[in-house]
C-alpha cells in the first residue's frame, strides 16, 4: 500500500505544483512576447526614420535654451528689467529678497521673493503678461499668493518668488 500511495503523493506535492509554476511561467513568456512585439510594431511605425535628424532637432533645441541662460553676471539684468516692468505697470514693490544659489550640473538658479502691491486689473495683471512675454530668459514664478486690498477695491497685495536660471559658473548673481 505504501508503494502505491507514494507515486499518488508524488503527483499531488511535487508534480501538480510544478505543472502549475511551469504554466505560469509559460503565460508570463508569452504576455511578454506581446509587449516586445507591439514594442517592434511601434517602433517600424515610428515617424522616426532618420534618427541623426532627430538628434540633430534636439540639438538644436537645446543650444536654443541655452541661449535663454543667461550667464550669472546678466543676472542681475533679468531682476532690473522685472523692476522695470513693475514700475511701468504702475506697481509698488513693497520688498525684494533674494535666496541663495541653488546650482546643478548645467545650470543654476536664484529666486527672489517679491511683495508688490497695486492694481490687479491695471497693473499686476499687465505685469505678469510682460514677464511671460517680454523676457527673454528662463525664469518661473514658483510661489504667488495674492490677497485683495480690503480698503482699496481692485487693489492686491502680492507676495512671489520668481526663479531665474542661468549659466553654471560665478557664485552670487544677485546679492543684497
Amino acid at each position: 500500500m505504501l508503494l502505491l500511495a507514494m507515486p499518488v503523493a508524488a503527483y499531488f506535492m511535487l508534480f501538480k505544483p510544478l505543472d502549475v509554476h511551469l504554466q505560469d511561467i509559460k503565460a508570463s513568456t508569452a504576455e511578454k512576447s506581446e509587449k516586445l512585439q507591439e514594442l517592434a510594431d511601434k517602433l517600424q511605425k515610428s515617424p522616426t526614420k532618420n534618427m541623426e535628424t532627430e538628434i540633430q532637432q534636439l540639438h538644436e533645441v537645446v543650444a536654443l535654451l541655452e541661449h535663454k541662460l543667461p550667464p550669472a553676471k546678466e543676472t542681475e539684468n533679468v531682476y532690473n528689467d522685472v523692476w522695470n516692468m513693475a514700475v511701468k505697470n504702475h506697481l509698488n514693490i513693497k520688498s525684494v529678497r533674494t535666496n541663495p544659489v541653488v546650482e546643478k550640473s548645467s545650470y543654476s538658479s536664484q529666486s527672489i521673493r517679491m511683495v508688490i502691491t497695486g492694481p490687479m486689473k491695471d497693473g499686476f495683471y499687465p505685469f505678469l503678461s510682460d514677464v511671460e512675454r517680454q523676457l527673454k530668459r528662463l525664469t518661473r514664478i514658483t510661489d504667488m499668493t495674492i490677497e485683495a486690498a480690503e480698503k482699496n477695491p481692485g487693489q492686491v497685495a502680492v507676495d512671489m518668488t520668481l526663479t531665474v536660471y542661468f549659466e553654471t559658473g560665478e557664485k552670487g548673481a544677485v546679492s543684497q
